[in-house]
């Protein structure tokens, strides 16, 4: 039964599309189309980053003022002060037995020069690559 209705669908819907006149495009409407969309692609707006330049800039200079106060020891807290403000139950890890290696000032200023002009290195490179394939 189903099969002498899907033929009789089937038979229905090929002489619908066979009655069914197709229609021409236009002449040039192809290239209408394609002119078009190239003056779209012409005015994108262009994307700005989700956070601008000079929060990263502030956020890295801050970082380095924070490297430099904690190496000169300028940011000295006191053990007792340390969550007396705000006790939570909290127990700090004991970290007597870590011992860290002692580094010397003209490695730690090295390490500093190097990651600033790292950091100056990736910018450029990152703008770089912008320009290049933004085109």
């Amino acid at each position: 039964m189903k099969d002498n209705q899907e033929k009789g669908t089937d038979a229905f819907i090929e002489k619908l599309l066979n009655n069914a006149s197709v229609e021409e495009a236009p002449p040039g409407f192809t290239e209408s189309v394609m002119r078009q969309l190239l003056a779209e692609e012409q005015t994108a707006v262009p994307q700005r980053p989700l956070i601008a330049a000079w929060v990263w800039y502030l956020l890295g200079g801050l970082a380095c003022l924070l490297i430099i106060l904690s190496m000169t020891d300028v940011l000295q807290i006191p053990d007792n002060t340390f969550g007396s403000q705000l006790d939570l139950g909290w127990t700090l890890p004991d970290l007597s037995g870590i011992s860290l290696p002692e580094v010397s000032a003209n490695l730690a200023y090295g390490l500093m020069a190097f990651s600033v002009f790292a950091l100056l290195h990736l910018y450029w490179i990152n703008g770089y690559i912008q320009k290049r394939f933004s085109h």
